[in-house]
């Protein structure tokens, strides 16, 4: 009898150890698995949002996730490769953003280094932290300004449920999550020329969290997504190059795009034809359909209210000089907001073609330095391009006075 339980407890034993410490594997040998434990708070569903890449500042497309829940706390989200290797950063969602609502909730991962309280919501996949345990502490809300408006209404705003959990940052150190805690102290915040000061100490503060977290693919993608805010060129290169892995294949994505902003010139740069979709029929064509004028290529949205503040001025380019210059849009509008761009088109009777940078599947965004709009693009009969803002009567005169000297 007393062997018979030996074996009982035995067996039991085994089961229970072995099922602990199975090891979930991806379905797909093309992804990666992130695993999260969240304690002391149950959720019925939750979703991975990782923002890409894509568009300009503030306009970005989000993949979702759905966590398969292993029990109340463990939760286990499937990647593909080829998202998370252009991921901008990662946010843990109960509730994604409900449009009609306008509502989301998302958790903010909270520690305390040094007596002092760090917190994120983003953060980035990590092959050395792909199981990340945290406490539940409170749940606060706050809004937030969105940059979707109705032409007539302005800003909206998103108000967010956050569920604040903590994590003990001596189990991770030199991870992402770490990295990802300092990443509001990761920018330029001040103009070189305006207060070089404070500009110097912003840049003394980067320089050291880079050579801190120099592995970090988390940093280095915010520095390749914001390199245009840093201004001065060869400060951004003194950064990158405190990066010791920019060698590695998981951020050629980001390398390659801070690579080609570091050898961008504004002022003289070949422009490579690709084919867009036009904004009214929905079929792709090239940006430029006479090679043989100059072209003009303004990048703008619905809810650009400087963008819109152009058009008049635009419009006169147009009526002009039509017979030496094309017009070109390029909107950033998102596929769900393409009804207010139309609308506009129609509203302001745009005589000129529009395409749509949905997606944005050759880069242009990144390839041409474009981080906010109005921005305009003026592109020469030989294919040679440069930044040429028209916003004033002065940027028009300007333009005239090349137009006639060709």
């Amino acid at each position: 009898m007393k062997k018979a339980f030996f074996l009982i407890c035995l067996t039991i034993t085994f089961i229970l150890f072995f099922s602990c410490t199975h090891k979930i594997e991806p379905e797909s040998a093309d992804s990666v698995l992130l695993e999260v434990v969240l304690k002391g708070k149950n959720y019925d569903d939750l979703t991975l949002g990782i923002k890409d890449f894509g568009l300009p500042q503030g306009m970005n497309r989000v993949f979702y996730v759905k966590g398969k829940k292993q029990n109340k706390n463990h939760w286990v989200f499937e990647i593909p490769d080829s998202v998370n290797n252009r991921a901008l950063s990662f946010k843990l969602l109960p509730i994604p953003l409900d449009e009609k609502t306008k509502t989301t909730s998302e958790i903010t991962f909270r520690a305390i280094v040094g007596g002092d309280t760090l917190s994120t919501e983003s953060f980035i996949y990590d092959k050395n932290m792909s199981l990340i345990e945290a406490t539940f502490i409170r749940q606060s809300e706050y809004e937030l300004p969105i940059g979707i408006i109705d032409n007539e209404s302005g800003s909206e705003e998103v108000t967010i449920q956050s569920d604040e959990f903590f994590v003990d940052l001596k189990n991770y150190p030199q991870t992402e999550l770490e990295a990802a805690m300092h990443h509001i102290d990761f920018g330029i915040y001040h103009n070189k020329e305006l207060n070089k000061d404070k500009y110097e100490k912003d840049l003394a503060r980067v320089l050291n969290l880079a050579s801190k977290y120099s592995y970090s693919k988390y940093l280095l993608a915010q520095l390749a997504y914001y390199n245009v805010s840093y201004g001065d060129k060869d400060d951004l290169n003194r950064i990158y190059r405190t990066f010791t892995n920019t060698q590695d294949e998981e951020v050629s994505f980001y390398n390659n795009i801070l690579k080609k902003y570091l050898e961008f010139n504004p002022q003289s740069f070949s422009f490579e034809n690709v084919e867009l979709e036009n904004s009214l029929t929905g079929k792709k064509e090239k940006i430029i359909a006479n090679p043989d004028k100059y072209n003009l290529i303004v990048f703008s949205a619905s809810w650009c209210k400087w963008c819109h503040k152009a058009i008049p001025l635009l419009k006169e380019i147009y009526e002009k000089k039509r017979e030496e210059i094309d017009l070109i849009y390029i909107t950033i509008d998102e596929e769900k907001y393409m009804d207010y761009w139309r609308k506009l088109l129609e509203k302001e009777s745009i005589p000129w073609r529009s395409l749509s940078l949905l997606y944005d599947e050759h880069g242009i965004a990144k390839n041409y330095g474009l981080y906010g709009i109005p921005y305009m693009m003026l592109i020469s009969p030989d294919g040679e391009g440069q930044i040429f803002n028209v916003y004033t009567e002065e940027d028009k005169k300007e333009l005239y006075k090349l137009l006639e000297a060709k």
